[in-house]
């Protein structure tokens, strides 16, 4: 299926990933009263008001594969899971993973106005790239088991 899926991609021009648009995300960068919003600025302003589809990556390895509607919004929401933890639980998970990556990250994306469609081709990625977040996330659920039981 993995093939099936590279090959779809591949005819519609969503891979090779040197396509896409790429920044760095500096979330080493602390969020202080001074610095906060001129960073979070910076990093809403990459993506701002565009659909797509984005991959975050740290020396090489894929980290997070996600879609959104305001992908502007959406680097702003990762790069303040670095440092804040959330009012949603939801969203702890996505919280303490990112806390673990206060580093340059590199961010590549593309503008994908459909929303089935980014859904669709986001699990493709997902299953393609194996980001590290996938894994992360299981042994949360199965340490979040232990600890209830």
């Amino acid at each position: 299926m993995l093939r099936v899926y590279e090959e779809f991609l591949l005819d519609n021009e969503i891979l090779p990933l040197n396509n896409w648009n790429t920044f760095e995300s500096d979330h080493k960068t602390e969020m202080t009263k001074g610095t906060r919003n001129l960073h979070t600025i910076n990093i809403r302003n990459q993506g701002k008001n565009i659909a797509g589809i984005y991959i975050y990556f740290y020396d090489n390895i894929c980290l997070y594969v996600g879609e959104s509607g305001n992908l502007g919004s959406r680097f702003k929401d990762h790069y303040n899971s670095s440092w804040r933890k959330p009012k949603l639980e939801r969203r702890m998970a996505r919280h303490l993973f990112f806390k673990e990556y206060r580093e340059v990250l590199s961010v590549k994306w593309i503008e994908v106005d459909n929303e089935f469609d980014r859904r669709v081709i986001e699990g493709m990625l997902t299953r393609l790239l194996k980001p590290t977040y996938i894994e992360f996330r299981k042994n949360r659920r199965k340490s979040v088991k232990i600890t209830y039981q």
